[in-house]
């Protein structure tokens, strides 16, 4: 599925037009704000990856439209209807039993933690099957919720017996640069490390 994504999309931005010129439009905002190394390729590689990975997320979280409220999805399902309606819905019909299968699995999760989780997981499957190129050239890894743990633990430990002081701290600055699906960071949050009245 992720291939033909990938030989649709390619086909349409080829032929001068309108969506031949809100791709390049998009394809200069990513090199703009990511990286102005970003190939033609690579933005059609991750065009693909949001047409199979968004019903999952609606899936996960069918209380919270992921379309209507995340800015990355929203520009992105802009793109696509600009590219071509039947990209979006036409192929991804093949993957109603895995679309199923997620919701299923997803049913009476009702922490963020489990849904995290099936997220990690996922990712970390569908990255390594539908796009094992991407996946070898950017390192791509998905850290178990515990080892997030760990790791989110050790921090504040260490800063306590180095520094004396801890994550929730004024001036204590914290950086992901490699946000993903967002695990660490929730983690934190979901921690208790960072005091609500500290949060801002």
């Amino acid at each position: 599925m992720a291939d033909k994504h990938i030989e649709n999309i390619t086909a349409i931005i080829k032929k001068k037009g309108t969506a031949k010129d809100v791709f390049e439009k998009y394809l200069n905002g990513l090199r703009k704000i990511i990286n102005p190394s970003v190939t033609e390729q690579e933005a059609i590689e991750m065009l693909a990856q949001h047409i199979i990975t968004q019903p999952v997320f609606e899936a996960l979280f069918d209380d919270y439209s992921f379309v209507k409220s995340n800015t990355v999805s929203k520009s992105l399902e802009g793109i696509i209807s600009a590219l071509n309606d039947k990209t979006s819905k036409k192929e991804t019909q093949n993957l109603d039993k895995f679309y199923i299968s997620v919701q299923g699995r997803a049913k009476g999760i009702d922490n963020s933690e489990g849904k995290q989780k099936i997220i990690i997981e996922l990712y970390d499957k569908f990255f390594r099957t539908a796009f094992p190129k991407v996946t070898e050239k950017l390192g791509i890894v998905y850290t178990p919720v515990e080892v997030v743990d760990f790791i989110i633990n050790s921090v504040e430990d260490i800063l306590h017996k180095e520094f004396g002081r801890s994550m929730t701290d004024e001036n204590v600055h914290i950086l992901d640069p490699f946000t993903e699906t967002g695990t660490f960071i929730t983690r934190l949050l979901q921690s208790g490390i960072i005091k609500i009245e500290d949060l801002k």
